[in-house]
């Protein structure tokens, strides 16, 4: 008799945490406020700690993912929703401060106009984009991947599901219930 060695599959789930971690470190490097004149602001260039921070979360959650922690992986795309959010509202704060300083400072000057409309013509980038889907994609495989490895094992060990015919049953009885596929033998 040969012993047969089961190896772990890669799912659906590894690959979704590794395509997310990608995303939110990839979206680090991507410009975030777009000025029309100087050089883009990305997450890196606001906040290098920060972008340390997300690049160690980004690989924590592809560890967990592949050794199944997924609860830790609902806490990780939480906390790396929350670095995005937090740089957000920053980013809208310190815009808004600029244009407050711009207003006082320079009041009766001609180049005040030119300096509010510098301000104001700045837009976001898509690196909030990129890095909130990476959040959101750790976020969906942290809720969805147990219940998906749930029902795999279900059908791997033989358990069916079982609606009641009639409606007088379904009085009786739930809707479905699970129960054991009789043994063919």
């Amino acid at each position: 008799m040969s012993s047969v060695e089961k190896t772990p599959r890669l799912s659906i789930s590894h690959v979704v945490a590794v395509i997310a971690a990608t995303l939110i470190v990839a979206g680090a490097f991507m410009p975030l406020v777009r000025v029309p004149i100087f050089e883009d602001d990305t997450f890196f260039s606001l906040s290098p700690v920060g972008t340390g921070g997300l690049f160690v979360l980004a690989l924590v959650a592809v560890h967990c993912a592949f050794f199944r922690r997924y609860d830790r992986l609902l806490l990780i795309g939480a906390l790396s929703l929350a670095a995005v959010v937090y740089m957000f509202v920053r980013v809208q704060a310190e815009q808004e401060g600029v244009a407050n300083d711009l207003t006082t400072h320079m009041a009766n000057t001609p180049l005040k106009s030119l300096g509010l409309d510098l301000v104001f013509s700045s837009q976001l980038g898509y690196g909030w984009y990129v890095m909130a889907s990476g959040g959101t994609l750790l976020l969906g495989v942290a809720l969805l991947a147990p219940r998906l490895i749930m029902n795999m094992k279900k059908k791997e060990e033989g358990w069916v599901t079982v609606r009641p015919v009639s409606s007088a049953d379904r009085a009786e009885q739930p809707d479905t219930k699970t129960e054991r596929a009789p043994d063919p033998s």
